[in-house]
């Protein structure tokens, strides 16, 4: 009985294993300029990938609202001001 109890429950092991688990939707924070021409290919890249990976983007323009993006900068901790910024998670 044992013997049996074992084999079902490596079995289940096995096939929980290897199931293709989805993660939820990933949040990724893109700090950019709309000058920047690498900030554009970013943007480009991950509206792109963005439905085929489930992404959540939130993008922030630098030039034109300073004072908001600064916010979310301490919030996310940054300390440059460079772009672009891309933070996953």
């Amino acid at each position: 009985m044992k013997k049996l109890r074992l084999i079902i429950i490596s079995f289940i092991f096995m096939f929980t294993c290897t199931l293709n688990i989805k993660a939820k939707e990933l949040d990724v924070y893109l700090f950019h300029s709309d000058t920047c021409p690498h900030c554009a290919e970013e943007r480009e890249y991950l509206e792109s990938i963005k439905n085929e990976q489930e992404l959540n983007i939130h993008y922030f323009e630098v030039s034109k609202f300073p004072s908001s993006t600064d916010k979310v900068r301490k919030g996310l901790k940054i300390d440059n001001s460079y772009v672009p910024i891309t933070i996953i998670g």
